[in-house]
């Protein structure tokens, strides 16, 4: 069976298993590569109710919005808070799932639609590549904000844009 899962609908798409994995990954994460929302804990809260009850990606970024205002912050950046960091956590979420089942590889799937070209650095990196699980993760989560502006290495998502998403290898 295809792992039918979209960059624009992860939290709707994923199975029970790799939600579960997601949720438990967020009880800690701090998202350190957010600048434009500044109260993790208030940011993470969005992140689990997102998750836990399946919202779409429109309820997400009208949350993240909400929390930008507050703040009294500029709203750039925001609607790319959710893109990236719902595909990275689902990079974890997914990846520490199949780790824990013994598959150390994985491919990428994208939703680009036939409408947008793919990126060159996505295609060199992620398409049609079986990629080292551990290694997408590592790349993934880098130590520095900096680390995510590589080009030259896997990580999921690749750039701001990125609309692939891991995948078990079928």
């Amino acid at each position: 069976m295809p792992y039918n899962v979209r960059a624009d609908r992860i939290a709707q798409d994923i199975s029970d298993e790799v939600q579960k994995s997601i949720l438990d990954f967020l009880k800690t994460y701090d998202f350190p590569y957010v600048r434009s929302i500044m109260d993790k804990s208030a940011l993470r809260e969005v992140f689990i109710e997102y998750f836990r009850n399946r919202h779409d990606l429109g309820w997400l970024k009208q949350r993240l919005y909400c929390l930008a205002r507050r703040e009294r912050r500029g709203l750039r950046g925001v609607a790319a808070v959710a893109w990236t960091e719902t595909n990275r956590v689902h990079t974890m979420g997914l990846g520490t799932f199949l780790l824990s089942k013994g598959i150390k590889k994985c491919t990428t799937i994208h939703s680009y639609g036939w409408s947008t070209p793919m990126s060159p650095i996505c295609c060199r990196n992620l398409e049609g590549k079986q990629l080292d699980i551990q290694e997408v993760i590592s790349n993934s989560f880098p130590k520095r904000f900096e680390g995510l502006m590589r080009e030259d290495i896997p990580m999921i998502p690749q750039h701001v844009n990125c609309r692939h998403v891991m995948a078990p290898i079928e």
